[in-house]
């Protein structure tokens, strides 16, 4: 069943630490716990069997939705955010019956894109319009609120990159 999250690791068969097995088929779709919110899939490990063991990866909740992309061998699918209107991603994993390799690892979190201006949530990644990584756009203005999504929680913000034109964008 799809798994609904915003934290936590997405494994092969292996685990963090293992090699995965042979002859496997595997499907995943990761929800996003709060709504409005997007599953992102980061990459620490990834290294598979070159052009047989392969990572297939569906902007959406079921493979019938836009692939994103098929990873295999060292080439790693690295950042992936869902744009799906749900914010799910789908993983697909199928390795032959030859050769098992230290497999693939990811963190799982939510983003909560720009455009949501008040969000309820326990753990959420926020950033401007440029994303991870990328610069923000001119004549950008906008307010995000969050509200924690269980009332027995802190709220905590962390910045983990900051980066602004001095003097002019605040």
């Amino acid at each position: 069943p799809p798994v609904k999250a915003c934290s936590g690791t997405a494994v092969d068969s292996g685990g963090s630490g293992g090699f995965y097995s042979t002859s496997e088929f595997s499907l995943q779709t990761f929800l996003p716990e709060d709504p409005g919110s997007k599953i992102e899939l980061d990459f620490s490990v990834f290294s598979t069997e070159a052009g047989f063991d392969e990572l297939s990866i569906y902007d959406g909740s079921t493979t019938g939705a836009p692939l994103l992309g098929t990873w295999s061998g060292t080439s790693s699918p690295g950042l992936v955010t869902s744009s799906a209107g749900d914010g799910a991603l789908t993983l697909t994993w199928i390795s032959d019956s030859f050769g098992s390799f230290q497999g693939w690892v990811a963190g799982v979190s939510c983003v909560v894109p720009i455009a949501s201006t008040f969000v309820s949530t326990c753990s959420a990644i926020s950033t401007d319009s440029g994303g991870r990584g990328w610069g923000y756009d001119n004549n950008e203005s906008f307010v995000q609120t969050f509200q924690r999504s269980r009332p027995w929680s802190l709220m905590r913000a962390t910045a983990f990159y900051f980066s602004s034109e001095d003097g002019f964008d605040v």
